[in-house]
């Protein structure tokens, strides 16, 4: 939605202002990370509504491994 592209587009305006500097950017995408935001419900249903495991789905990220916060 459009907090999740707000803070993309924010990041990546840091990386462009700063990258020169030596300065990184980095953003949390709290979608696939174990918390209290993404209930086992939603976990299952968003899963479900890809067609992978629970488990596939939280590993769907760059780390390839269920991340918890």
């Amino acid at each position: 939605g459009i907090p999740k592209a707000a803070t993309l587009f924010l990041s990546r305006q840091y990386a462009l202002d700063y990258g020169a500097q030596g300065i990184r950017s980095n953003a949390v995408n709290a979608d696939r990370i174990r918390s209290g935001l993404l209930t086992d419900a939603m976990i299952a249903s968003r899963s479900g509504a890809r067609g992978v495991s629970e488990k596939e789905y939280m590993s769907g990220n760059l780390l390839g491994q269920e991340v918890t916060a």
